[in-house]
This record gives C-alpha cells, sequence and structure tokens, in this order.
C-alpha cells in the first residue's frame, strides 16, 4: 500500500511498523538459530527426519548453514532492531522518494504534461521514437533532481549490508548465494559464459536497431516494440482478455487466477501521481488474496509485464495455504512462474502471428528482448553492484562515481550497439532491487 500511494503518510507509518514486526520475528527466531548450530550431525539428521518437518527440510538446512555465520546474540538481536530503523527506512526514503517524483512529457504535437515517473517504463514501450526519446530525457530530469537523496539512500543501504557482513565474518555475497543455493564457483561459470557469449545479444541489438530505422540505439529503445508507429495502445479489457486467452490453451488454472485478479480487483494498473515506479506482486497470506501492483498504459511490454506478474500471482496462490515455512519462495525458482506467464502470452503472439510478416517480427523481437534482459541487462546489473560494493567497503560512492560505475557496465555488456549520447548513466537510481535486495544475480 505504501507503493500505491508514497504520499499517504498514515500508510507510511504503518508500513514502518511492519518493521518492528520482522525485527521481533528475527530475534525470536534466534535461539532457533543457535540451537540447529549446535546440534550435532546425528542430531539435526534425526530433527529433519521428522514426518511434520520433512517438508521443511531445505528451509532448515539453511538456517543451519546461516547459524554458522551468526554474532553473539546480543549482537543479532542489536543489529535486527536497527535494521528497522536504518537498512529498511533507507529502503522506505527510496521508494517514498521516487514515488513522488515526475517530470514534464512533451509530445509529439508540442504539447507538454506532467506525469508521475511511474509512467516512464510505459512510454519507453510506446512504438514512436519521438515519444520514447522525450519520455528518457524528462525521466532523466527527474532523476537527476533526486539524485544526491538516492545516492545517500544506496551508500546507507550498502554500508549496512558491509557492516553486518564483515561482524558476522561472511563475504557480502555469500548469503545471498546460499539463499538461492548456488555456489560462487557456478556463479563464476555462469558470469563466465555469458560474459563469452555477450556479442550475440548485441547483435541482436544492432538488429533491432536497424528495424527501428536508427543507427544505434538509446536507452529508451532498450525494450521498443518493433511496430509502426501508428498502432495504438492496447486497453485493458483487450490486455485481460489476450493474457487469459494465452494462458488456457496450456494451463487453465493459471487463466483462471487472471479471472480472479481482475473480478476481485485485486489489481492496481492505474498511472497516478505518488505511485511507486516499477511492479510487483505481494502474496498477502493473511488473507489469501494476491495482489499486482504496476502501471498499465497499453503498451506491448506492459502487456508482458502483466502476465509476467500474473504468474507470480498464481505461484503465491498454490503457496500460501501452505505452511509458513513453505511459503519461503527461493530465488532460485522465484521466477519461474513469471516466466511462465511471459513464455506462454508470447507463444500465443507468435502463433497467432502467422501468417503476417510484421506481426511475425513483432512477436520474434518481443522474445529476443527477454533474450537480452537474461544475457545482458541482468549480468550487466550484477556487475555494477559488484563493483558498487567493492568500492563501498572503502568508504562512500559519490553519486558522480556511482554514474560512471553504471557507464562502464552499460558499455561493457551492450557494446557499440548503444549511441554513447544514449547510455543512462542514473540508471542505478531506476533499479529498485539495488536498494531492497542483495544481490542482483544474474539468473540460470
Amino acid at each position: 500500500m505504501h507503493s500505491a500511494d508514497t504520499g499517504d503518510q498514515e500508510v507510511g507509518r504503518e508500513y514502518a511498523r511492519i518493521g518492528s514486526f520482522q525485527a521481533g520475528f528475527r530475534k525470536a527466531m534466534l535461539p532457533v538459530a543457535s540451537a540447529l548450530r549446535e546440534a550435532s550431525d546425528e542430531q539435526f539428521i534425526a530433527l529433519v527426519g521428522d514426518a511434520e518437518l520433512g517438508p521443511v527440510r531445505y528451509k532448515i538446512e539453511l538456517m543451519r548453514t546461516d547459524g554458522r555465520h551468526t554474532m553473539a546474540p546480543g549482537l543479532e538481536a542489536l543489529a535486527a532492531d536497527l535494521e528497522e530503523h536504518g537498512l529498511y527506512a533507507w529502503e522506505r526514503l527510496y521508494t517514498g522518494t521516487t514515488g513522488r517524483l515526475g517530470f514534464d512529457m512533451v509530445w509529439p504535437d508540442g504539447t507538454t504534461e506532467r506525469v508521475p515517473l511511474s509512467r516512464r517504463v510505459g512510454l519507453f514501450g510506446d512504438p514512436s521514437a519521438d515519444v520514447r526519446r522525450a519520455a528518457f530525457t524528462g525521466s532523466v530530469r527527474a532523476y537527476e533532481g533526486a539524485a544526491p537523496t538516492l545516492a545517500a539512500c544506496l551508500n546507507g543501504v550498502s554500508g549496512s549490508r558491509l557492516t553486518i557482513a564483515r561482524y558476522r565474518g561472511r563475504p557480502i555475497l555469500d548469503s545471498s548465494l546460499h539463499a538461492a543455493g548456488m555456489s560462487r564457483e557456478s556463479l563464476d561459470c555462469l558470469m563466465g559464459v555469458l560474459e563469452d557469449s555477450r556479442g550475440l545479444g548485441q547483435r541482436f541489438l544492432k538488429l533491432k536497431a536497424r528495424l527501428l530505422g536508427v543507427e544505434r540505439l538509446c536507452f529508451a529503445d532498450l525494450y521498443a516494440p518493433v511496430a509502426a508507429e501508428d498502432q495504438g495502445p492496447m486497453e485493458l479489457e483487450a490486455a485481460r482478455e489476450l493474457i487469459t486467452r494465452s494462458f488456457s490453451r496450456y494451463m487453465p488454472p493459471l487463466a483462471d487466477t487472471v479471472e480472479r485478479m481482475f473480478d476481485n480487483r485485486w489489481v492496481d494498473l492505474e498511472p497516478r501521481p505518488g505511485k511507486a515506479p516499477g511492479a510487483t506482486g505481494d502474496p498477502a497470506p493473511r488473507v489469501q488474496q494476491p495482489r499486482i501492483l504496476m502501471t498499465f498504459t497499453g503498451s506491448i511490454r506492459d502487456v508482458d509485464t502483466l502476465a509476467h506478474e500474473m504468474g507470480h500471482a498464481h505461484h503465491f496462490e498454490l503457496t500460501t495455504p501452505l505452511r509458513y515455512w513453505r511459503q519461503t519462495i527461493q530465488w532460485s525458482t522465484i521466477e519461474v512462474a513469471s516466466n511462465v506467464g511471459e513464455g506462454l502470452l508470447r507463444d500465443a503472439l507468435l502463433e497467432e502471428a502467422s501468417g503476417d510478416p510484421q506481426r511475425t517480427i513483432e512477436a520474434l523481437a518481443l522474445d529476443l528482448d527477454k533474450a537480452v534482459t537474461y544475457t545482458l541487462v541482468s549480468p550487466l546489473l550484477y556487475d555494477f553492484e559488484s563493483s558498487l560494493y567493492s568500492e563501498r567497503a572503502g568508504g562512500e560512492v559519490s553519486q558522480p562515481r556511482l554514474d560512471e560505475l553504471m557507464v562502464d557496465a552499460q558499455r561493457k555488456w551492450f557494446g557499440d550497439a548503444f549511441d554513447s549520447d544514449g547510455l543512462f548513466p542514473l540508471a542505478w537510481a531506476a533499479q529498485p532491487h539495488f536498494f531492497w535486495t542483495l544481490a542482483t544475480l544474474p539468473q540460470p
């Protein structure tokens, strides 16, 4: 609800209270973690062999390993309390700040409209290059005005995490890798393969530039549709029908989720001031009613994102009736259902485009855009975050330096497919995951 209206102070206050409950829960679990750490192998095997605990064995194994990297109980309790007023306070400041941002959108006919930042991504999905470039210029100015505050947030978040990791005697990345069920060796192997093959994704970006009629891409073109400029936005009801139809072909229960989400108004898609940018889903486990928050403007990318979030919603419907520890979705599987949703949509678009060359190209380009996300954008974000934490260990990282680190990562992964003036130094400020989680690992 805080992301839905960042200007609502009462909701903001209640949202902050959640941090108190989370801190209390973490402190309550400290004796459990300690007992798991101290248990012998024989005792642990006997514990997880219990029929009641068998289904959550993996979660308990994670807790046992994490317990070996903890501070003294008093310090862990202090860390939990300080997270409420430090780490999570920085995250709330980021969400509140970006939710209040807006920019002057200059339309091709010369008219100007003040639009919230949450419309930025949708405008980047407009078929018109003039609309995309105007949205890029306006949104950059918005981020520039807030950059000092957002840089302070990112330094606060990264500094807090580094400090706790140092006191726990654990490398900053280890906890994320462990939670994902991933070893450092497998991560290094994955990054090595992605780096060696990044030329393939860059080839597509150069082809996309040709299809868009430009020599090189601008950041706003990264997910631009390869469609006629006079192609108008899709109405929400048409998007609902398309997604439902796409899901019904192969996974009727997933289509049923879509209908429930819309019929019960569990989706917040309205563009409005005060709404935080981005798209997210929430399981709402107490009421077992998943929610989706995003800004829908009618671009094909918005439709794709909505299909993605519907996949999450279906996953939530399957997990929320389970016991608490079985509801936990690990990083290594959290995007499975969402990517299934996107894949079903794109398969349907390609199938329905049969016999129409232009529509076929549009559908294939949408599919390849997703490949670019995983083979170029995801490792780019990981490279930036790795550089950030490496430098942050030696002190605060200035906003200009954050910009430089982001540009370095973009040049490495996009190559010469992008115009040098079309890069986005402030992309770190537009990436909520840097402020919410650690780390932005490339997905296998």
